[in-house]
């Protein structure tokens, strides 16, 4: 793999192209070449194999980026009474809501006694505009990219950063492609109030039906929730895990992804849910579970339930697997993202 194709796998991962998917996008193949991502050979500068990267500051490091101030104990609500909610989002043809998303993260490999470690920042803003709401409240929604700052820093090289505001000659070759990719129209999407996606004809998209990139929106209950009270949604992502020898066709496997949702508290009108996602299909090979690193995040989001909108989201990811390169092999990630709902009145300059 050439080290464009690398730093753009790695960075095109930590982008968020919607807001309710976490998992790996299953409109993309993902291949047992691109662990050579986790590799990246062929630095462009000098690299240090002999040694263990340079310490990063506090502020580069994934467990240092603070979510804001913790809900103690004391501000659960645990209704007496069995007390019930039904969570919907609420959209009003018009509305304009703006997502500002920060996320750190290190991706390290270790192959005997070397350990090489890389480290990405994203930070990004994202505008949804609702252009049109039915009486039963299906909203279709436009998202946006209003601007984009990456930035990806190799074991022992130099970082390598992009910027959405960069002119066409300014842009690092290998970021050329996904800056090409920011350029295309708006996605597009028909949403139910329970965050289920619908086609077009305003057919509801099951969770056989589509992936991650059929999904704007973290599914909410059919039906009210209490305290404790939990929920799931599935998503299903396609590996290329070989090539055919005969017909050098790739051999696809497809695994199914599967996200646990609880109601952990209400405080006011606010509801904080939290969230894991886990495998349904057993995965035994190394170099397969190596490519689904990344495909298990938990953490929480707050509901304004009298707004019906998610104004934070906190995303995170600690994750192992040994023996993706031989024995003697792990491969390591440590990354979380904070997502927060903007003022309406915020102003953000484009980067």
């Amino acid at each position: 793999m050439t080290r464009m194709k690398s730093v753009l796998f790695v960075m095109a991962m930590c982008v968020t192209f919607s807001a309710g998917a976490d998992t790996p996008s299953s409109d993309a193949i993902i291949t047992a070449d691109d662990l050579d991502t986790f590799t990246l050979p062929d630095l462009e500068q000098p690299r240090n194999s002999e040694k263990r990267p340079p310490s990063r500051s506090a502020a580069e490091t994934p467990a240092k980026l603070k979510s804001g101030p913790k809900t103690g104990q004391e501000g659960r609500t645990v209704s007496q009474d069995g007390q019930k909610w039904t969570l919907r989002y609420h959209f009003k043809e018009g509305d304009v809501l703006r997502y500002e998303t920060a996320k750190v993260r290190e991706l390290s490999n270790t192959r005997g006694e070397h350990t090489q470690s890389d480290l990405t920042r994203v930070h990004q803003v994202r505008r949804f505009s609702v252009s049109e709401v039915d009486d039963l409240g299906v909203a279709d929604l436009q998202m946006q990219f209003e601007s984009v700052e990456m930035m990806f820093h190799p074991d022992g090289g130099q970082p390598i950063v992009y910027r959405s505001s960069m002119k066409a000659e300014e842009v690092p070759r290998a970021f050329a492609i996904f800056a090409g990719r920011l350029q295309e129209a708006a996605q597009q999407f028909r949403v139910q109030p329970s965050g289920a996606p619908m086609d077009q004809e305003g057919e509801l998209i099951r969770d056989n039906e589509g992936g991650a990139e059929t999904r704007l929106l973290v599914p909410l209950p059919d039906h009210s929730v209490g305290i404790d009270d939990t929920w799931q949604y599935f998503n299903t992502v396609r590996l290329r895990v070989a090539e055919d020898p005969v017909t050098r066709e790739p051999i696809i496997r497809s695994i199914r992804l599967k996200t646990t949702c609880r109601l952990d508290e209400v405080e006011g009108q606010i509801a904080k849910i939290v969230f894991q996602t886990s495998c349904m299909t057993k995965v035994r090979t190394p170099s397969v579970k190596g490519l689904l690193i990344e495909a298990f995040p938990k953490g929480h989001m707050l509901l304004d339930m009298q707004a019906g909108r998610i104004t934070e989201r906190v995303v995170r990811n600690d994750n192992r697997v040994f023996g993706v390169h031989g024995p003697n092999s792990m491969l390591t990630t440590s990354a979380e993202s904070i997502e927060k709902l903007l003022p309406a009145e915020a102003d953000i300059s484009a980067r």
